[in-house]
């Protein structure tokens, strides 16, 4: 027992090694980890005979905490060739790691090895365009072992292949096709989900071309012609006093009475939450709509300012502050992709 966390990993390898030369009684290491050095004692302690270890999920416990599992058993299990799960069990590691986060009532690390949500998380161009053509140049493990999963972020160090693979991630590698691929996707679920008798709509000017998009996906698949608006919030904005004078204001479309409708509203982006905040506003003055579910086809999740999210999801794109994300149209931009680019 390692018990106030004070020896170094070599101490205890020679420690181990000699008391299993001493004794016929199998040994085990508890270390702690007021030195940070728990994990490494633990796998020191097997490399030197011990067949037990002792430690906690996370590496909870008293002080500084015990040695973590959540490390030490794909350490002995994946490079050291020491079966302590089953392959299937261990897919369930980052599952379980994040359960106990959630009953203990903390935030996960996102840098925790192995089952943290940075572990295998990649962002300069060059990092990004290493592990799409060999993982292992920058993962040590596959994260799919543990239940883990790649992450692609993009930023102002990406390059064209973190594009790429984002885009890769879902299907859709060819940027004409991107949007065409997500928008007949998600047709599917909300007819699924909320049924035939809905509504759809867009916020302009991109969201709308999305909404009339998914509308006619829609009247194709279930033969038939649900509803179909556009807003123009501007009226409806949180900083409308800030806009300065002359606004433009093209008005909205909306033909049909929202009350006791199933709506699907519409965006390209969502940002900060108050464009949709605002839209939900404006569809209330309409009338008392049955149910809103909010479709956008880019996810900014980091700069979210309201607590709204997406109940339908085209991907998902963390970007700075310094970044804006564009979606260009054929309708208006004679083109189809979805860009990031520094703010000028």
């Amino acid at each position: 027992c390692d018990t106030n966390g004070g020896t170094l990993p070599f101490e205890v390898e020679s420690i181990v090694r000699d008391v299993c030369g001493l004794l016929k009684t199998p040994v085990g290491i508890h270390a702690h980890n007021d030195s940070a050095l728990g994990v490494a004692n633990s796998v020191a302690a097997v490399g030197a005979g011990a067949i037990q270890v002792h430690g906690t999920i996370n590496g909870f416990g008293e002080r500084c905490g015990n040695a973590d599992l959540t490390a030490i058993i794909p350490i002995l299990q994946l490079k050291m060739g020491f079966k302590c799960l089953e392959e299937e069990k261990l897919k369930h590691l980052t599952g379980l790691s994040r359960y106990v986060y959630e009953v203990a009532n903390i935030v996960p690390p996102g840098n925790q090895p192995f089952v943290g949500l940075s572990a295998f998380a990649h962002k300069g161009g060059v990092h990004v365009d290493a592990v799409g053509k060999n993982p292992r140049t920058y993962e040590h493990i596959s994260p799919e072992k543990v239940g883990n999963q790649r992450r692609i972020l993009v930023s102002e160090l990406s390059g064209k292949s973190t594009i790429l693979q984002k885009l890769s991630k879902y299907g859709i590698e060819k940027q004409p096709e991107m949007i065409k691929k997500i928008l007949d996707k998600i047709s599917d679920q909300v007819i699924k989900e909320l049924g035939k008798d809905i509504a759809v709509i867009g916020v302009k000017r991109r969201g709308a071309i999305l909404a009339e998009r998914i509308k006619k996906i829609i009247d194709r698949k279930i033969a038939g012609d649900i509803d179909y608006g556009s807003l123009d919030i501007t009226l409806y904005r949180d900083d409308f006093s800030d806009i300065g004078s002359g606004p433009i204001v093209s008005g909205s479309e909306l033909l049909f009475d929202p009350e006791e409708k199933k709506i699907l509203l519409v965006d390209d982006v969502l940002y900060t939450g108050r464009t949709v905040r605002a839209a939900v506003d404006q569809i209330i003055d309409y009338g008392r709509p049955k149910i809103i579910r909010l479709f956008v086809l880019v996810d900014r999740p980091n700069c979210r300012e309201l607590p709204i999210q997406a109940d339908y999801l085209g991907i998902k794109i963390i970007a700075g502050k310094k970044q804006i994300v564009d979606v260009k149209l054929r309708e208006v931009d004679r083109v189809e992709e979805v860009i990031v680019r520094e703010k000028t």
